[in-house]
Parts: C-alpha cells; sequence; structure tokens
C-alpha cells in the first residue's frame, strides 16, 4: 500500500487501463522481479532411523540475514548494543569489568581472538533459538521453530518479532507414534538433529 499511495501521489501513473490482473499474478510477477523466490521456505526431506520420509521446511539463511541488515527501520544506532563498535565486533570500553551483552562474555572475547585473526575479520554475534509450538490441543500439529536475530541488536529489540527470522521448522517427528511404537532416546536425537542439520546448513554455507 505505501508502493501505491507513493506512486499515486508523487508520479503521473495513470491508473485507468483496459487490463486488469489478478491479485495472484501480480504477487506472482512482483515475486519474480524483486527475487521473492528466495524468501520463501524450501520443502527438504530426510529418512528417520525407522525409515519414514519427513519434510522439513527451510528458510535462506543469506536472504534472511540480508533483509534484516537491509532493513533502514532496524539497522539505526538506537538500537544496537550499547558500548559496542558493530565495525569492529568489539566493545568501545577498554577492560569491561561487568558482564552485560553477548560482547562483554569470556566466551566472546575468546572466539574472537581465535578466528578473528586477519585485519579484514568481522565478529557477528547471531543468537539461535529453538523450542516446540503446539499448533492445536492434541499437539499432532505440533512443530519445532528455529529463527534468530542479529546479536548487535539490544535487548528490548530482540524481545520483538520484527528482529527476528525463521529458518526453518522441525515436524512433529513422534505422530501416529503410539505408546506401543516409541522409539529410543537416541533415535529421537539422531532425527531431529539431522533435521537441524538441514535447516543449519545455509549458515556453513556462508562461512
Amino acid at each position: 500500500m505505501k508502493w501505491l499511495s507513493f506512486h499515486s501521489w508523487n508520479t503521473s501513473i495513470d491508473w485507468k487501463s483496459p487490463v486488469w490482473w489478478m491479485c495472484a499474478s501480480i504477487l506472482e510477477s512482483l515475486k519474480k522481479v524483486l527475487s521473492g523466490q528466495r524468501t520463501e521456505p524450501v520443502d527438504r526431506k530426510i529418512i528417520t532411523k525407522k525409515g519414514k520420509s519427513v519434510t522439513v521446511p527451510c528458510y535462506d539463511f543469506t536472504c534472511m540475514f540480508l533483509s534484516l541488515i537491509h532493513d533502514c527501520n532496524l539497522m539505526k544506532v538506537s538500537n544496537f548494543i550499547e558500548d559496542f563498535d558493530i565495525f569492529m565486533g568489539e566493545s568501545t570500553i577498554i577492560g569491561p569489568t561487568v558482564c552485560g551483552n553477548l560482547h562483554t562474555g569470556s566466551a566472546y572475547v575468546a572466539t574472537k581472538r581465535r578466528f578473528c585473526r586477519g585485519k579484514n575479520d568481522f565478529p557477528l554475534p547471531i543468537i539461535f533459538f529453538y523450542d516446540k509450538t503446539h499448533s492445536n490441543f492434541c499437539s499432532s500439529l505440533a512443530t519445532a521453530l528455529a529463527m534468530t536475530p542479529i546479536g548487535i541488536f539490544n535487548q528490548d529489540c530482540r524481545y520483538l518479532a520484527k528482529f527476528w527470522r525463521r529458518l526453518g521448522f522441525v515436524p512433529n517427528l513422534n505422530y501416529r507414534k503410539g505408546k506401543f511404537r516409541k522409539r529410543s532416546a537416541r533415535d529421537k536425537l539422531q532425527d531431529q538433529s539431522n533435521c537441524l542439520k538441514l535447516i543449519f546448513k545455509g549458515i556453513s554455507e556462508v562461512h
């Protein structure tokens, strides 16, 4: 609507046209022009330990990441962690004595020293969230959502949904598994790990 309002008032576009496009056709055309296909999940398949095929919807990590850093409404100085240099990836306070956000933790400092050795290396903290959500009363449609924000945003921003991006969904692997068809804990963890491996594959490709 913002796009239509802008061009209606600021340009001389003639909206009177004998050709009428259906909404689905317009959205499909815009999707191709703006490369919107990358924002849609891609269904990937895995085979569980019991030989069952499972579909795992996965999002393009690069596209999700760029949608954050290219959003001018999100990438504001007021939204960043306090006392943090986003270009150097380190605290602006020399030798902080109090642990506050991610960049003041000992694990972050140790990781930065280990991997950022070149002059062009840049550390970017990423937070991952993974939890099961229930879609109905009996939990048969439950899925586990994997999502992430960028660690440079402050805590107040991380409370807001617009700062988060979906990475994928792990389906209910126990669906139609009665009490007499229970799987071992080892098989459950392995199947779940295989699903997460597909979801996080995009991160390893970027690295």
